[in-house]
């Protein structure tokens, strides 16, 4: 439910707006307008031991 209400919030915005997270459908949805960019980054354990690549997405309004 926060997710909603962050999204609300940001589409309402007049100004740039930049949002971070791993790809989610929901977010592409709401976001429909928006550019949005993927970054590759390997994911590290607490000892700095690779775990895997995730996928990053930022979406732009601009």
């Amino acid at each position: 439910m926060k997710s909603r209400s962050l999204l609300s919030v940001i589409r309402g915005c007049t100004g740039e707006v930049m949002l971070s997270r791993y790809a989610n459908r929901m977010y592409d949805e709401e976001l429909l307008n928006w550019n949005r960019h993927d970054f590759e980054i390997d994911n590290k354990t607490s000892v700095g031991k690779t775990k895997r690549i995730m996928t990053e997405s930022v979406w732009c309004n601009f």
